[in-house]
């Protein structure tokens, strides 16, 4: 468990977890996921009306440029940082599953439904975080280095995300997917020094399948 955490999967001949296979948000975590996504963009975007309102209000009565141009601009900087969290969260994925060599995945806020067969993967790329301040040092002591894994395809902009450890079955649901993965081609993983000790980039083909067995 340490070694995922810190490390990530190898794709080894290790014996799989039979399919189907899934990894999903629980309720509480889901609630959570949810309920502090939604409280952030609430927050900017009710400070941001705040400045704005402000500063017509208060430019117009007294004239005052630094409250008619100055609070207006803080307002929409506060707005903006509400629309970068949208398009941060609306990726996210409630669950993937793996059946039949094929993912089954849906996104948490917008609802939508992603088919993908295993040999469209273009390669599964390693999350963490690359702020290296003390805050997030510890906080890796306790849950490990590894903040998720994203599965990259031609035709799905910024891929499938697994969190972890938010997120159920993340290990076994990574050597399921690469044992899935090898069935159609020779994976290999890339390796980097990432604070000093070695880490799993990614994984990816060595040779790309020729045929696209989802778009049968």
């Amino acid at each position: 468990m340490r070694a995922f955490r810190d490390f990530g999967v190898l794709p080894t001949a290790e014996e799989a977890p039979p399919q189907p296979i899934r990894s999903a948000f629980g309720p509480i975590s889901k609630t959570m996921q949810i309920g502090c996504s939604t409280s952030m963009i609430g927050f900017f975007l009710v400070i941001g009306m705040i400045f704005v309102g402000v500063g017509i209000v208060k430019g117009s009565e007294d004239g005052d440029l630094v409250f008619l141009v100055g609070m207006p601009i803080m307002g929409l900087f506060f707005a903006g940082l509400a629309g970068f969290f949208i398009y941060a969260v609306l990726d996210t994925i409630s669950f993937i599953e793996l059946n039949d060599d094929r993912l089954y995945a849906r996104r948490m806020f917008t609802g939508e439904h992603i088919e993908r067969h295993v040999s469209q993967i273009q390669n599964v790329t390693t999350i963490v975080a690359l702020v290296r301040v003390p805050s997030v040092r510890l906080t890796e002591k306790a849950i490990g280095r590894i903040r998720g894994f994203q599965l990259r395809f031609d035709d799905v902009p910024r891929g499938l995300s697994l969190q972890n450890p938010e997120m159920s079955n993340v290990e076994p649901f990574l050597i399921a997917l690469y044992a899935a993965m090898s069935k159609y081609g020779e994976l290999e993983a890339e390796f980097v020094d990432f604070d000093d000790r070695p880490l799993i980039r990614l994984v990816a083909w060595k040779t790309p399948p020729s045929d696209h067995f989802g778009d049968e």
